[in-house]
């Protein structure tokens, strides 16, 4: 990691501490994950005919996530993302207003995977989140039928 990569990353580190921070003052429930790996997978390698993006989140945190998972059901999502940095640094939001719970999931997906994929993905109209573990268990899978907030124009 280059001294500019690790500080795009401990600026989003950062972010996701306030966030985490700023839903508990609030009373949510929340789970802070920082995804070891984030993948892009095109419709054809993928579980689904339109594209994916790939977290994959430690043992622990997948423990959490699949108990808050379990308790409620995302309606609301979004991307903090900074366009700036490569890799593209950013937090996907997956909130359940209703029960006051959310998971947070800090990532990064390498520079040159974005363009193509992301207009694969605004051509599909939609993408598809899937967190897992490292040996490939599923952990949550979530279709947001508004790419654009992964990848902006």
């Amino acid at each position: 990691m280059t001294d500019d990569e690790a500080v795009g990353w401990k600026q989003t580190l950062a972010e996701l501490d306030r966030l985490t921070t700023e839903y508990q003052t609030e009373g949510w429930d929340t789970v802070a994950v920082q995804a070891g790996h984030t993948a892009t997978l095109a419709p054809s390698e993928g579980e689904f005919e339109t594209p994916e993006l790939v977290y994959t989140v430690p043992d622990d945190s997948a423990d959490e996530l699949h108990t808050m998972l379990s308790a409620g059901e995302p309606t609301r999502f979004t991307v903090y993302l900074d366009e700036t940095q490569s890799p593209r640094y950013h937090i996907l939001e997956l909130a359940d207003p209703e029960q006051s719970l959310v998971a947070l999931v800090a990532s990064a997906v390498d520079q040159s995977q974005v363009g193509g994929f992301g207009e694969t993905a605004r051509e599909a109209g939609r993408v598809y989140t899937r967190l897992r573990r490292l040996d490939g268990t599923r952990v949550g899978v979530f279709r947001h039928d508004d790419p654009t907030v992964f990848f902006p124009d």
